[in-house]
């Protein structure tokens, strides 16, 4: 499963006004992101126009960040109609109401930041997303780890030619009252889409635990092609022999990626441990390291 990943905001929306999304669109959602970034830090947002420092300041840069941390992100709702929104990663499920049970890590569905392409269209929680609101994510690159005599290493996993990746995902718009100050939150929560793993990264993504529990899994990424059939909207027919060939036909897009088109760098650690700090979300998190007793034969070859 992929709970890392590395992605501008910024960036984000560079790549929304390439795909034409109108610039009013882009500034609303910015403005939000911004707002929503302020209130994080303590500060209060403001209603004036935006800046070009408030772009630069405020829009996240993520070179590593874990998806429990809920980042936001910008994605593409449609490439026919040219539209946008922001989220948060970490899917909240329809039955969910309040602040304090969404970040309940207790709980089994705060671990919604992935979503399986074979169930989406039927599980309870994820059905009506897959069908009303499939979205897809632009990311730099997403991080996995690779268990090897009892040490985990891991790998950052990006497109050889250096474009950026785009994940299949579903959102929905979310709701939640904070029990303490009865304040309504309101944002849309996004969950990346898996499928079953290329040959290199089942290699790589080898956890025993998660493995005996779903099989060898990696995101669902999508050539620039596929973006508008990915996106196409669900057919309002109300016919299930319709709706199912439908279903097939994204379920059809949800497969494992050519491994001859990714590049798979073994990075720091993402995570501080005994014999190596945690360099944290900057820059050089995404270099290639070299792991002394990591062998690379064992997944290469």
């Amino acid at each position: 499963m992929c709970y890392d990943g590395d992605y501008q905001t910024k960036r984000q929306f560079n790549q929304a006004k390439r795909l034409q999304v109108p610039d009013e669109r882009i500034i609303q959602k910015q403005r939000e992101m911004i707002d929503r970034e302020k209130r994080r830090l303590g500060e209060k947002p403001e209603d004036e126009a935006l800046q070009s420092d408030d772009l630069e300041k405020y829009l996240p840069a993520y070179y590593h960040i874990s998806g429990f941390a809920k980042p936001q992100m910008a994605f593409m709702t449609s490439l026919e109609k040219a539209d946008m929104d922001i989220g948060i990663w970490g899917f909240v499920p329809a039955w969910v109401k309040t602040v304090q049970e969404a970040y309940d890590f207790k709980k089994p569905y705060n671990r919604n930041l992935n979503v399986q392409s074979e169930t989406m269209f039927e599980k309870r929680g994820f059905k009506a997303s897959a069908r009303h609101m499939r979205c897809v994510i632009s990311m730099d690159a997403y991080y996995e780890s690779h268990h090897q005599n009892k040490t985990t290493y891991p790998f950052r996993i990006y497109h050889a030619d250096g474009s950026p990746l785009w994940l299949a995902g579903i959102y929905r718009h979310t709701e939640l009252t904070d029990e303490k100050t009865g304040e309504v939150q309101e944002f849309n929560s996004v969950a990346v889409v898996t499928t079953e793993a290329n040959g290199i990264l089942a290699r790589i993504h080898n956890n025993p635990k998660l493995v005996e529990r779903t099989g060898h899994r990696m995101l669902v990424l999508l050539d620039e092609s596929q973006l508008t059939d990915y996106l196409k909207p669900y057919p309002d027919t109300k016919d299930p022999a319709e709706e199912k060939l439908f279903e097939a036909a994204i379920l059809n897009l949800c497969q494992p990626y050519d491994e001859d088109k990714l590049a798979y760098d073994p990075v720091r650690n993402l995570k501080k441990r005994k014999d190596m700090d945690y360099i944290g979300n900057v820059p050089e998190i995404r270099e290639r390291y070299h792991w002394p007793d990591l062998n690379l034969d064992e997944i290469f070859t």
